[in-house]
């Protein structure tokens, strides 16, 4: 559903474009009528009408296909509404997290 309907019981998905840098934040400050940064270990996603993360998706996952296998390349983080047009979404880069994600699996490896 949107933004002001029930919480879905089913797990959906939607195609997302990922935007550029500039792009996004333009997007969003045209938004927020403020100035925003994107930080670097965050990128953005979508911004087509009715395709889009939304309230209860925090932490969910953006997969991209590589070279015929799909990875995990952002999580749901924040955004304006559900699926608004030219309004992206914001996920966090998990390559940017890699480092500390192997740091964690090694050590649960390692305990048990």
């Amino acid at each position: 559903m949107g933004e002001t309907g029930p919480i879905p019981l089913r797990v959906r998905e939607a195609d997302v474009p990922i935007v550029s840098e500039n792009e996004c934040v333009r997007k969003i400050n045209a938004v927020t009528e403020k100035i925003f940064i994107l930080p670097a270990s965050s990128f953005c996603a979508g911004g087509e009408s009715g395709h889009d993360a939304c309230q209860g998706d925090g932490g969910g996952p953006l997969v991209c296909e590589v070279d015929g296998y799909y990875e995990v390349s952002g999580l749901v983080s924040w955004g304006f509404g559900c699926g608004r047009h030219e309004v992206p979404g914001v996920y966090v880069k998990v390559s940017s997290f890699i480092g500390w994600i192997n740091q964690i699996i090694s050590v649960n490896n390692h305990s048990g």
